[in-house]
């Protein structure tokens, strides 16, 4: 009782402090130079990309024809509306179209699974074809207060992989990959307190996982996600110090799905010394009677050096607290919906130009430190002409039998009692070409 009357008096406090200074910083998303048109201060801005990939799953054995393909095609828009200076409106969304193994069914029952059971369905659910809207939302700013209401991108962290501190999105092996946060309905004022200094937050109306069952349960202010953030900016240096309420789906085989609401304490950094960017964070959960110390502790840290004028090297630590360091007690559920089951992690990122710099180069690595299985993702990306470009890349997973990325497990049995076997390692390839306009 105590702790929630302390957080609704923060959030008074916010809305306090807005009213006395209103101002709005900068909005620093949509700023990825590939929005050609996103700098230009015009009433109405459209930008956008069409994006079509080819996909090609091979087989565990050389001699297997088991070959699978697929396809995907991604329109994405994104307008811009701003009737006055301190008025705007952004509409993002985007049209997918997915055939043969890119369909989340497909791929389903391609790698095992029955389509009748429940955690298709909520796969499902997250990659629903067709068109959707990603961000709506309207912004507000005057003197000290940035505001924005709707569907919108809130992520915390500084990690490149996996955000400790984001705790308002799903986490998922394909964040490795650069995804783009999905929307969250929220309000999320920010206020520039002193040029050192700001305060920053979100009340959120859904899960992470953004289930449609769990948005008719948020009826109060203490079922609803929250994120509260000091943040300083000393030098070269960003620190971050906050609070976040977590709602999360946990589904454990043969017990029904439960929905976790969780208080963490927020940490975070990011700066530079000489040409090495450092980073970290942390998220710690402090209300969890059943959950110990060493299960409530996630926390990535890494660094980033410019090795020479197009070579760069990325190396950080990923703990998280729920996972395990045995393989036999690896979360299957987590490793079907694409999550990460064990304890530690390290990424590592390489990338480089060749050709004349005309081909850059990434080559990415997840390793499981538990179990020694590692996943790797390389690509190629060529610009063509000026505003389109082709990318080849794929994934390998590579690993001991029964380790994370070996990617072979049972899943119970099936009606006849037959072990249902899982395979979500196979190797896969894709081309990629990408128009922006």
């Amino acid at each position: 009782m105590i702790k929630n009357r302390l957080i609704m008096i923060a959030a008074a406090g916010i809305l306090l402090i807005n009213i006395f200074y209103f101002n709005l910083s900068a909005d620093d998303w949509g700023s990825n130079n590939e929005w050609n048109s996103w700098d230009d201060k015009e009433l109405i801005e459209i930008s956008g990309y069409l994006e079509t990939t080819a996909l090609t799953v091979f087989p565990r054995r050389a001699d297997s024809i088991d070959l699978r393909t697929g396809f995907q095609n991604l329109l994405r828009l994104r307008s811009f509306f701003e009737p006055s200076s301190n008025l705007s409106v952004t509409v993002d969304g985007a049209y997918l179209d997915r055939r043969g193994v890119a369909d989340p069914s497909v791929r389903a029952e391609m790698i095992g699974m029955s389509t009748s059971t429940e955690m298709l369905r909520i796969m499902n659910n997250r990659n629903s074809p067709g068109f959707r809207f990603d961000y709506v939302y309207g912004s507000f700013s005057y003197r000290l207060l940035d505001l924005r209401i709707g569907k919108q991108p809130i992520a915390w962290g500084t990690a490149y992989a996996f955000n400790p501190t984001d705790l308002a999105n799903p986490s998922y092996l394909s964040d490795l990959a650069g995804i783009e946060p999905p929307g969250l309905v929220a309000l999320s004022p920010s206020v520039t307190i002193h040029r050192n200094w700001a305060f920053e937050g979100y009340l959120g109306f859904e899960d992470r996982d953004r289930s449609l069952e769990v948005v008719t349960e948020l009826t109060t202010f203490k079922d609803h996600p929250l994120g509260l953030r000091l943040r300083s900016f000393i030098g070269a240096w960003d620190f971050g110090l906050g609070y976040i309420r977590s709602l999360e789906i946990h589904q454990q085989a043969d017990l029904p799905t439960e929905l976790v609401i969780e208080d963490n304490a927020a940490l975070e950094f990011t700066g530079s010394v000489g040409g090495v960017t450092i980073y970290g964070e942390a998220a710690v959960s402090f209300d969890n009677a059943e959950m110990t110390t060493e299960k409530s502790i996630n926390a990535a840290f890494g660094f980033h050096y410019q090795l020479f004028g197009n070579l760069g090297l990325q190396v950080e630590y990923h703990r998280r607290g729920r996972g395990e360091k045995d393989p036999d007690n690896y979360d299957v559920n987590l490793r079907l919906r694409g999550g990460m089951a064990a304890r530690d992690y390290l990424v590592s990122v390489i990338d480089f130009m060749i050709l004349n710099d005309d081909v850059r180069v990434v080559f990415s690595s997840l390793k499981n430190l538990n179990d020694q299985s590692t996943v790797l993702f390389p690509s190629l990306t060529y610009p063509v002409i000026q505003d389109f470009e082709l990318e080849l890349g794929g994934s390998a997973f590579l690993g001991k039998r029964k380790s994370e990325f070996d990617g072979r497990f049972t899943l119970g049995l099936d009606e006849d009692g037959e072990e249902i076997k899982i395979d979500v390692g196979r190797p896969q390839i894709y081309l990629s070409g990408k128009w922006y306009f």
